[in-house]
């Protein structure tokens, strides 16, 4: 079986385009992606993590405009989106080649562990990225077939984009501060979030049926429920590198941490789950009661 750097390895495919784009927005920070600092792993780690946090940060504004798009399609922002996830792409990129590089220079069991949990957050962070835009291309399919959805689907969708936004922040925060508090209150939120996505297809089809929504916009619907059940399963993967990063001896292991919270016996998870429930299926219950009419243009 490959390890993670083998497999990083073989997968990398140089960019043609490399010189032309260290032009561009973020090149302070990739200025920080350089091979003089591999003799000095503390300072090559660094830079690794201000791209990441960068990356990050990035793909969380994108997550934002494009879900504002669902509100109210704008073809300027749209694009805006894909220039910054072209940025995204090519930072991914240069530190998975960094990390491939700076690995023989490493020989501090410590400092390859950061490594290894560095290049497992580059791929979600690419990946959050992925799905800001495909909820934008989303956005803009709607707009296109003068769809849109329902006041009431609106109201609901309200919630659960606090629900997915309240998750990236804690994913933020656990990344950028190797915050554990931040980390473990990930995990509870992403369990909400999924059956709050369950609950809004139920409610859907129930619109439906009822001749609320347009089957039109149901692809729309749907493809948006996937992409913010995987952002939510992202930061989730983002809160268990960072508890690996503070407990090593967890490495390896992560399946028994997913367990030991889904078990019943971590009270911790249980409160947090319960809060979050309350909080979030409190005001999902009132958006799903107010009365709404029937629109033919509407989901």
């Amino acid at each position: 079986m490959l390890n993670t750097f083998e497999r990083l390895a073989r997968r990398i495919v140089p960019d043609d385009k490399d010189e032309k784009r260290e032009t561009g927005k973020y090149k302070d920070k990739l200025d920080e992606l350089a091979p003089a600092f591999f003799n000095t792993p503390a300072l090559a780690l660094n830079g690794c993590y201000d791209v990441l946090l960068t990356t990050f940060t990035a793909s969380r504004e994108n997550i934002l405009r494009a879900m504002g798009l669902l509100k109210k399609y704008d073809r300027s922002v749209h694009v805006e989106i894909e220039s910054q996830e072209d940025e995204i792409d090519y930072m991914t990129d240069r530190v998975s080649r960094y990390t491939v590089e700076l690995l023989p220079h490493l020989q501090n069991e410590n400092h390859v562990a950061i490594l290894d949990q560095y290049y497992k957050v580059t791929a979600e962070f690419e990946r959050l990225g992925d799905h800001a835009v495909n909820i934008a291309d989303n956005a803009a399919t709607l707009d296109s077939n003068s769809t849109s959805f329902s006041l009431m689907a609106m109201a609901e969708l309200a919630v659960l984009e606090d629900a997915i936004v309240s998750i990236l922040d804690d994913a933020e925060l656990a990344f950028r501060n190797r915050d554990l508090d931040a980390a473990y209150r990930i995990e509870p939120q992403v369990q909400v979030a999924g059956e709050l996505i369950a609950q809004l297809k139920k409610n859907h089809l129930k619109r439906m049926s009822s001749g609320i929504c347009n089957v039109y916009a149901d692809t729309g619907f749907t493809n948006l429920m996937v992409e913010l059940k995987r952002i939510a399963d992202v930061c989730s993967n983002v809160g268990v590198a960072t508890v690996v990063r503070v407990r090593p001896e967890l490495a390896d292991h992560e399946h028994l941490y997913y367990e030991s919270l889904h078990s019943g016996d971590n009270m911790n998870f249980n409160n947090a789950y319960r809060e979050y429930y309350d909080r979030y299926f409190s005001r999902l219950h009132g958006a799903s009661d107010a009365p709404e009419q029937p629109d033919s243009t509407e989901n």
